[in-house]
């Protein structure tokens, strides 16, 4: 080794010192502690021997397709800097993986303005057009590792754009797309029955974390939106209350999407009006739906009967939406004034409750109970249950 480089490895080792001893909870503290001393070799770089390997540019693939490793280099002798650059070509964004073997301690890279500290080796970036055509990845051997070889795995691709439209989709199928620019993606789905639609995401094969996530919207058969934005991951699915009928199912994310869908059918009734109300006994549950896209003047009616007067509760939870979502009215037969209303309590944070029930006074005779979504909460579905005793 010649007195040059043993005097850049002697800077190295001074200015990442205490970085690459003791337990894990002491490397983590000192590397949050010399961040200024990372920044110092970074801006020194240029001065530091350097492997220098040819440009490399994106291999194209499928959205859900795994990308191959595209290069795999030796980084070895008495170089302390590694460096690739990266050519984006005309798309917005490209992904680069990269893999590391044969190291100590942790590695320290850099991919256009970023830099990345990575403890296993591993580490994931999107690059940008925002941060230039023309990117380079560097990594930065470690003063202890001076003569040992690291073994360099670089994958980088980027996504074939899915063409916007409409596309049929049955239930458990995979939609699988890239959206780029402002495209609609829509799947055309058919609900056979009243029922509730559940979106499963799909995970990114190439990512080893991050989890599945996808953004979706749902539209009825005139494509007019019936729902909100909303998102699903593996531990919160977005579900959708349904009657029999045509939807669309709208990707909503910008770049890859993933996702398929499971319908749930359920067995409703078709009471829409007092006139056709749902006679229920004292104890007994029943479960309906108020579906995306319903108001008030879709709400579901319930008939009970008091041989006489008694206190009376009236119970309902949710097991799709939240109790804010919708509300239960109570007339007495002939009356179009409600004589009691059962409302979610007033939040102020807080978990969000299921369930809500009312106590009251009720005369002999007969009631109806309505259970409605308010117009301002139509996008909202709900799964109900109610019962009275």
């Amino acid at each position: 080794m010649t007195k040059k480089m043993i005097k850049v490895w002697a800077g190295i080792f001074m200015l990442l010192a205490g970085i690459f001893v003791g337990n894990m909870g002491d490397v983590q503290a000192s590397i949050t502690e010399d961040v200024a001393a990372i920044e110092a070799i970074w801006k020194r770089i240029e001065k530091l021997p350097t492997q220098a390997e040819k440009t490399i540019s994106p291999v194209v693939i499928q959205p859900g397709e795994q990308a191959s490793a595209l290069k795999t280099y030796t980084f070895g002798g008495e170089t302390s800097v590694f460096s690739v650059p990266i050519h984006l070509g005309s798309s917005p964004e490209v992904f680069l993986k990269v893999a590391v073997q044969g190291f100590s301690g942790n590695i320290f890279a850099k991919v256009g303005e970023g830099m990345i500290q990575s403890s296993n080796g591993e580490f994931f970036v999107t690059c940008r057009q925002s941060g230039g055509n023309e990117q380079k990845l560097l990594i930065l051997k470690n003063a202890a590792d001076s003569g040992k070889s690291y073994t360099i795995s670089v994958t980088l691709y980027r996504y074939e754009v899915t063409p916007p439209g409409k596309v049929s989709l049955k239930a458990g199928e995979w939609a699988k797309g890239y959206k780029e620019g402002n495209g609609e993606y829509l799947y055309k789905i058919k609900a056979p029955s009243d029922g509730v639609i559940e979106i499963e995401p799909g995970t990114d094969v190439n990512r080893s974390s991050g989890g599945a996530s996808v953004e979706t919207m749902l539209l009825n058969s005139k494509c007019k939106a019936v729902s909100d934005e909303s998102y699903s991951n593996k531990d919160d699915r977005t579900k959708y209350c349904v009657r029999k009928g045509t939807y669309y199912i709208k990707a909503t994310d910008d770049g890859l999407f993933q996702f398929r869908y499971r319908f749930t059918k359920m067995k409703t009734s078709k009471n829409v009006k007092q006139s056709k109300a749902v006679s229920v006994k004292r104890g007994k549950t029943v479960k309906g739906i108020l579906a995306a896209g319903e108001g008030e003047k879709n709400g579901r009616w319930y008939k009970i009967v008091l041989p006489k007067t008694k206190k009376v509760t009236v119970s309902t939870k949710v097991s799709v939406g939240d109790i804010n979502d919708y509300s239960v009215y109570i007339y007495k037969k002939g009356s179009s004034k409600p004589v009691f209303a059962v409302t979610a309590p007033i939040r102020f944070g807080g978990p969000a409750k299921y369930s809500m029930s009312k106590k009251c006074l009720l005369d002999k005779g007969t009631y109806y109970m309505k259970v409605f979504k308010r117009n301002n909460y139509k996008k909202s579905s709900v799964q109900y249950s109610i019962k009275w005793k």
